[in-house]
């Protein structure tokens, strides 16, 4: 799924299927696209889709280091279900 703006795509997700899952990474949107509510666009487009796929279950990875990420994901019904930690050595 894309949006263009003057002829250029502006955002992306990528997604992939499990057995009663769906697994979406890289939401994004470029900054001049941002707080349209493409994002939450984005994911009710997801939700229609894995519906209707008789996908039960919908994930993603989102770095805990950007709230607003997170902030986006739980406005629209989204929990945090594990965290975790990246160590760099």
């Amino acid at each position: 799924m894309l949006y263009f703006l003057i002829n250029v795509p502006h955002d992306t997700v990528r997604f992939k299927f499990g057995e009663k899952s769906l697994y979406f990474f890289r939401l994004s949107v470029c900054p001049e696209a941002r707080r349209r509510g493409i994002a939450k666009s984005i994911l009710s487009w997801l939700e229609n889709y894995a519906k209707e796929h008789r996908i039960t279950e919908i994930w993603y990875r989102v770095q805990m280091s950007i709230p607003q990420n997170i902030q986006l994901y739980q406005s629209v019904g989204y929990t945090v279900y594990k965290e975790k930690n990246r160590y760099t050595f």
